[in-house]
């Protein structure tokens, strides 16, 4: 993956060739504006679409095939009239797309951000055709066309926000700063303010573009966890492909653990696991240091707490924002501010989840996954943080429901 990163930012150091266009379906209260950005990125795929592989080359490396077609869809504030927004990539929920930007509207308007999401191809709504053959057609090691391409969408969100940057900073004649003056009011965005923003896979592929991202160097990720092999397990969401597995595959309990151990070896080259460790320190060649937030709903049932708490300890550095709604081991305990990488916790009154690898089947509560990003401080933690690169928890004790945005 860096191999692909580098030699795309070689070739297009200032960004790709762009089409934007105004597509008004949707803005709420405190958004100027939706624009449809459409990138013609750098192929390093064997197709653009769905179910291809890595196009190698005779070396063994991901040769560049032409170019694709991705598309963005960007949120603008209506804040952003009377001072610059800053730009932040917005990544979605498992098997989603670009348009779940759509859903932090009001979140963005309040920190004043310009929000473009993207689909994390190869998890994306278009790769649930090449899930479903991998996990029906019977035949497992079509699975790796899922990491590979996931490739490729690491890559759609460097470049993209490479693009918008250059573009935001580039003048008025820009097609970005065209648009955001007639089909935005005149909207501006500060190309030298970047973030990440994601929630559950979000979260989860936020990680490996923090440790691989040269320009964005702090993120917000929320509900995330590692790796996906410790995760599918203890999911909700896996039941009915867990069935699935084992009738097609005729396999057993042991059978499955030995499958998701193998395959794990094909995603550590996409998922966090891979990539968590160098995101603050010991960074990936021509990587500058990065600093997030990772935001916890306890006993999740989607997204385990200890794939969470094994990112912060892999991340290194994180701490455990007080007042603590428990302890977490490897982790340190700060109070006040802090300056740097850091978690915090949210309460919901949730049962602890089970400690065997089953999800949390017997908790009759509401799902807490994704009720993280209702904390009334969110708008806040964003704008000290991203501005700043400083954070407190923001709750008078330890965080829960009563520090929920009031519906």
């Amino acid at each position: 993956m860096v191999h692909i990163r580098d030699d795309a930012l070689s070739k297009y150091p200032d960004g790709v060739p762009y089409t934007i266009e105004l597509k008004n379906e949707g803005p709420r209260e405190g958004i100027e504006c939706r624009l449809e950005i459409t990138f013609d990125m750098p192929l390093y795929m064997t197709q653009g679409e769905t179910g291809g592989l890595l196009n190698l080359g005779d070396d063994g490396l991901p040769e560049q095939n032409g170019s694709y077609p991705y598309a963005a869809a960007m949120i603008v504030p209506v804040a952003a009239q009377s001072a610059p927004a800053g730009l932040v990539a917005v990544g979605h929920g498992q098997l989603g797309a670009k348009e779940q930007v759509l859903g932090y509207q009001e979140i963005m308007a309040e920190a004043n951000l310009a929000a473009f999401g993207m689909d994390h191809k190869g998890f994306a709504s278009d790769d649930i055709p090449t899930v479903i053959e991998a996990i029906l057609g019977g035949d497992l090691s079509v699975f790796r066309k899922i990491p590979e391409r996931m490739h490729q969408g690491f890559l759609n969100f460097l470049m993209a926000m490479r693009t918008l940057s250059r573009e935001a900073e580039g003048g008025p004649s820009t097609a970005l700063n065209q648009a955001l003056l007639n089909d935005c009011n005149g909207a501006t965005i500060d190309g030298s303010k970047r973030y990440y923003f994601g929630g559950s896979q979000g979260g989860i592929l936020g990680a490996s573009i923090m440790a691989l991202s040269t320009d964005t160097e702090r993120a917000l990720l929320a509900v995330p966890g590692q790796s996906y092999n410790l995760l599918l397990n203890r999911s909700v969401n896996f039941d009915e492909y867990a069935g699935q597995l084992y009738g097609n595959y005729d396999w057993n309990a042991l059978d499955m653990q030995m499958n998701l151990a193998l395959i794990q070896g094909l995603w550590d080259r996409a998922e966090p696991t891979g990539y968590s460790k160098y995101i603050r320190t010991n960074r990936l060649p021509g990587t500058p240091a990065h600093e997030v937030v990772i935001q916890v709903s306890k006993a999740d049932h989607q997204v385990t707490n200890l794939g969470a708490h094994i990112m912060a300890r892999t991340i290194g550095g994180v701490v455990n924002l007080a007042p603590l709604i428990r302890p977490v081991w490897g982790l340190d305990v700060v109070s006040g501010e802090h300056s740097g990488s850091a978690m915090i916790e949210i309460d919901f009154g949730n049962p602890d989840a089970p400690i065997t690898n089953i999800p949390p089947w017997a908790d009759s509560m509401e799902d807490p996954h994704g009720r993280a990003t209702e904390l009334q401080a969110l708008g806040p933690i964003l704008i000290d943080f991203f501005a700043s690169g400083v954070v407190s928890n923001p709750c008078d004790g330890p965080c829960d429901e009563n520090d929920l945005v009031v519906p």
